[in-house]
């Protein structure tokens, strides 16, 4: 179907085309080119497993190009990851000597706007447990994302950083296997 100008008579109407200066835009010259260079590096993939070599492009592809895959799960509150840092600093100082427990109170005035305002001790004590829980479940969370998943062959999975496309087994990482 062509589009046509308002100004344009019908008979007139040539095709819309993304024009740059006097070049056409080259972008589906630029995809071409760069799946003959994938079909010529990785030809061996392709010939083994092409429709999971596909998928693995798409995917890397995805996770490069905007708009970027959003993280799943609520968003984080900033009080609750506020309140993870001065947790970690205090278990630090702890671990250090330089104190022996960790002051909940004084993260809570830091951290939460609530407990300032509350009257009662009941409500200021349910919003300091409701604070100790908050941070404990983020950083047992946290914790679970840090540790390495495996296949069944031995080999780190590993998801690509933003900004590089890598080949799985071009990384020294990927090769080792679990450590213990």
């Amino acid at each position: 179907m062509k589009e046509t100008k308002p100004s344009q008579h019908p008979s007139e109407a040539q095709p819309k085309r993304d024009v740059l200066g006097n070049r056409k835009d080259t972008l589906s010259a630029d995809v071409a080119a760069f799946a003959s260079h994938l079909l010529q590096k990785y030809h061996h993939r392709f010939r083994r497993r092409p429709v999971a070599t596909k998928k693995r492009i798409l995917k890397l592809l995805a996770v490069l190009l905007p708009p970027y895959p959003r993280p799943g799960g609520r968003k984080r509150s900033k009080n609750i990851t506020t309140a993870c840092r001065m947790f970690d600093l205090q278990q630090r100082e702890i671990r250090s000597g330089r104190h022996r427990r960790t002051d909940w109170v004084g993260i809570a005035l830091e951290c939460c706007l609530a407990y300032k305002s509350a009257r009662s001790q009941l409500r200021r004590s349910q919003l300091l447990r409701s604070l100790e829980s908050a941070v404990y479940a983020r950083r047992k969370r946290t914790s679970r994302r840090r540790v390495r998943r495996t296949n069944k062959s031995g080999r780190t999975i590993s998801s690509p950083k933003k900004g590089s496309i890598s080949e799985p087994g071009a990384d020294a990482s990927n090769s080792e296997s679990k450590e213990n």
